[in-house]
């Protein structure tokens, strides 16, 4: 018999009696964090921009301010330094403020945003029976319909949890 083909590694994670860097406004530093994130392939700046509804300068000035350069994206980011980025903008932000960045984004799930989870929740359902009840009934093509259809409702419930749930209360 063959060895299988099989790579594997085994992963470590330890817990840290303190955080590896300490900041002023943790909630704050989560929020800077996630907009800096937010958005893939842009600048730190362009995207906290986006994100929190801080102007561009504003942003740049604090990440000149925080020690790097301001066309950096988010993922060549140090702990150390996004801490320091937090830091510098909220500095430059009244502290009334930064709750402001969070509400245009909405701080609670409306209704509408629930019903439609539930919608996107009861299609990736249906879609995913349909695929099972398909296949054994030798319904080949609708069933891969009916698979790459729950695949991208999975991938749309995923992107929309991950998306604004953590925003939300």
């Amino acid at each position: 018999m063959p060895p299988p083909k099989v790579d594997s590694a085994v992963i470590r994670l330890d817990v840290l009696q303190q955080p590896p860097v300490a900041v002023e406004d943790e909630k704050w530093f989560f929020q800077v964090a996630r907009g800096a994130f937010a958005q893939r392939r842009k600048t730190a700046a362009n995207s906290i921009s986006a994100t929190l509804g801080v102007p561009k300068p504003q942003v740049e000035q604090a990440l000149l301010a925080a020690g790097v350069a301001a066309n950096i994206r988010a993922e060549r980011l140090t702990l150390e330094q996004l801490a320091a980025l937090a830091g510098a903008l909220g500095e430059s932000l009244p502290l009334a403020s930064r709750g402001k960045t969070l509400e245009r984004r909405g701080d609670t799930v409306t209704e509408v945003e629930r019903r439609l989870y539930r919608l996107l929740l009861f299609f990736d359902a249906a879609a995913i029976v349909i695929s099972m009840v398909a296949g054994p009934l030798h319904h080949t093509s609708m069933a891969i319909g009916a698979a790459i259809s729950a695949g991208i409702i999975s991938l749309c419930l995923v992107a929309y949890g991950l998306y604004f749930w953590p925003w939300k209360k």
